[in-house]
C-alpha cells in the first residue's frame, strides 16, 4: 500500500507563481513521490515571502497534517522552500514529534523525522540557521546601501510625483509636465479655500490629471517638496529640487491638521482660481467680510508688502478692458483660421508624440520585467526570491503608472483640443458685449475661457492669453499700416 504524502512548494511573488519556478519544484518533487512511490494527496503552493511568520498556505498545511492522521509525509524541494525563519522550523520540528511525520527535503538528501539522529537534526538547523542569516545580512546590506545613500541627499525610494528618476545621472529632478500641477495643489489648499474633494476636482478641471483624494493628502503633506525627505525616522537634505517654499507648506500644514483659522469655506469665488499677485508671484486669494461684501488680496505667501484689498464690482471693472477694443477684420480672421489649425494639428501631433513615448516606455518595462523573469527562470538558485521579488514590485508600480499615464493621454480627445477659428472670432467679437451683461460668476467663466492666468498689482492687469485669443487681443487696437 502506498504511503500518503502532502507537497509544499513556495516562490515569493506571482510573477514566478505563473512561471518556470513553481513548476520546475513541482517536477522535482512529483519525480521523488515516484520513485519512492508516495501517493500525493494535496499540493499546497505559497507565493508568499517567507521572511516573515505567519504564511497563509504555510499554516494550511500544517492544519491538514493534524486533521489527517494517515498522511505522514511531506516533499519539499530544500529547506529555504519550507522554512526562512526559525519560528517556522520550530514548529515544524514540533509536528515531527507530535505527529510522528517525516519532511523530505529533495535537494539536500535529508529527511527530517522523530528517529533522525543529532547529526542528522544539527544539519537540518544548520541549514535553517543559514536561511535566516542570508535574509538577516541581506536585508542589513540593503539598508546599510539605503541608508548611506541617504546621507548624501539622494532619496533611496520612487520619486514622488512631480518628480522623475533621471536613470543617467542617477538623480531625482523634476517631472516637466507633473512640476506645475504640484505647485497648482499646493497653490490652491493654501488659499484655505478647498476641502481635499474640492481640491481635486479643480486639479482634474484644470489639468486634466486625476488624482486621488488619500494621493493629494500624501502629497500636501510630504516634506520632498520643500527638498528634504524622511528615511528611517530620520530627516535628510534632499539633492532634489524644492517645488515648494517652506512658507507655504507651513500654511498648508495648518489647514490641514486643521490648526490653520483658514478653513476649506463653502463660499465660492469667482475669481480666485485665476489671479495672481503681480509683485510675489503668490496667488491672489478673497474672503467675506460682515457676509456681505467679496474682497480679493494677495496671500502674501512670501511676505508683506503694498497690495489693496479690491472689492469684487471692482476687480470685475479692472478686468474689463481684457475685451475691450476688439477689430476683428476679416484679414485677422483668415489668420486667426490658419493659426487656430496650426495650433490643434500642433496639439493633436504633442498628444500622439506623447502617446507613443509612453507606448515605448511601457515596451520597454514590459522588456525589463521579462529579461527579469527568464534570468531567475534559467538561474533560480542564482537569483534570490525576496530580491527577485522587490526587483519586480518595483517594475510592476513603474509599469502600472505609465500605463495610468497612457490611458489618460489616450482619453484626451485630439479633435475637440481647441475651440474653432470660427468660435474663436465669434466670441471675441461679442466678448465685451456679453462680459459688460453678464453676474461675476459668468464674468470670471468668460474671463477663464480666453485666459491661463492673470496677474494683477491691484491697479494694472497683465493677462495672460490661451492660443490662439492672444493673437486677437495682442492685435487689438492696433492701427493698420498704410499701405507702400
Amino acid at each position: 500500500m502506498k504511503e500518503l504524502a502532502v507537497t509544499y512548494a513556495r516562490v515569493s511573488s506571482k510573477p514566478q507563481e505563473d512561471g518556470f519556478s513553481l513548476i520546475s519544484q513541482n517536477r522535482t518533487i512529483t519525480q521523488y513521490a515516484a520513485s519512492r512511490k508516495f501517493e500525493i494527496v494535496r499540493d499546497f503552493t505559497s507565493s508568499e515571502s517567507a521572511k516573515k511568520q505567519g504564511r497563509k498556505n504555510f499554516n494550511a498545511m500544517l492544519a491538514f497534517l493534524r486533521e489527517h492522521p494517515d498522511v505522514r509525509i511531506v516533499i519539499v524541494e530544500k529547506t529555504d522552500r519550507l522554512v526562512r525563519n526559525l519560528h517556522d522550523f520550530v514548529e515544524i520540528e514540533d509536528l515531527v514529534e507530535e505527529l510522528d511525520i517525516e519532511i523530505h527535503l529533495v535537494k539536500e538528501g535529508q529527511v527530517l523525522r522523530r528517529s533522525a539522529k543529532s547529526q542528522d537534526r544539527l544539519v537540518q538547523g544548520m541549514f535553517a540557521l543559514l536561511a535566516r542569516n542570508y535574509i538577516q545580512n541581506m536585508l542589513e546590506e540593503i539598508s546599510k546601501g539605503q541608508i548611506e545613500k541617504a546621507k548624501n541627499g539622494d532619496f533611496p525610494g520612487r520619486a514622488p510625483y512631480g518628480y522623475k528618476h533621471d536613470r543617467e545621472n542617477r538623480t531625482i529632478v523634476a517631472h516637466p509636465d507633473r512640476e506645475t500641477v504640484v505647485r497648482l495643489i499646493f497653490d490652491l489648499f493654501a488659499r484655505g479655500n478647498y476641502s481635499i474633494k474640492a481640491l481635486r476636482q479643480a486639479i482634474l478641471r484644470q489639468t486634466g490629471e486625476r488624482i486621488s483624494k488619500s494621493y493629494l493628502h500624501k502629497i500636501l503633506t510630504s516634506r520632498f517638496y520643500i527638498g528634504t525627505f524622511r528615511w528611517k525616522t530620520i530627516e535628510y537634505a534632499g539633492n532634489h529640487p524644492a517645488l515648494i517654499d517652506p512658507g507655504t507648506f507651513q500654511r498648508v500644514q495648518a489647514i490641514v491638521t486643521g490648526k490653520s483659522k483658514s478653513k476649506p469655506r463653502r463660499h465660492s469665488f469667482p475669481f480666485a482660481d485665476l489671479l495672481y499677485c503681480a509683485n510675489c508671484g503668490c496667488a491672489v486669494t478673497a474672503e467675506l467680510h460682515k457676509q456681505i461684501h467679496t474682497y480679493y488680496h494677495c496671500t502674501f505667501g512670501r511676505g508683506r508688502h503694498a497690495f489693496p484689498y479690491i472689492k469684487e464690482d471692482t476687480l470685475a471693472e479692472l478686468l474689463s478692458p481684457v475685451f475691450t477694443s476688439l477689430n476683428v477684420t476679416p484679414e485677422l480672421a483668415r489668420v486667426i483660421e490658419a493659426q487656430t489649425s496650426d495650433a490643434n494639428s500642433a496639439r493633436a501631433a504633442s498628444l500622439r508624440q506623447k502617446i507613443g513615448t509612453l507606448k515605448q516606455r511601457l515596451t520597454a518595462a514590459e522588456t525589463r520585467m521579462a529579461n527579469a523573469f527568464r534570468e531567475k527562470s534559467n538561474h533560480p538558485d542564482l537569483v534570490d526570491d525576496d530580491v527577485y521579488a522587490n526587483c519586480m514590485e518595483q517594475f510592476r508600480e513603474e509599469k502600472n503608472q505609465i500605463k495610468a499615464d497612457l490611458e489618460s493621454a489616450c482619453q484626451s480627445p485630439i479633435g475637440d483640443i481647441g475651440l474653432s477659428a470660427s468660435r474663436v472670432v465669434d466670441l471675441a467679437r461679442r466678448a465685451h458685449e456679453i462680459y459688460q451683461r453678464s453676474t461675476n460668476q459668468h464674468r470670471a467663466q468668460l474671463l477663464k475661457m480666453v485666459l491661463s492666468s492673470c496677474k494683477t498689482d491691484g491697479t494694472d492687469i497683465h493677462p495672460e492669453f490661451r492660443e490662439p485669443f492672444g493673437l486677437i487681443f495682442g492685435s487689438a487696437g492696433k492701427e493698420k499700416k498704410p499701405a507702400n
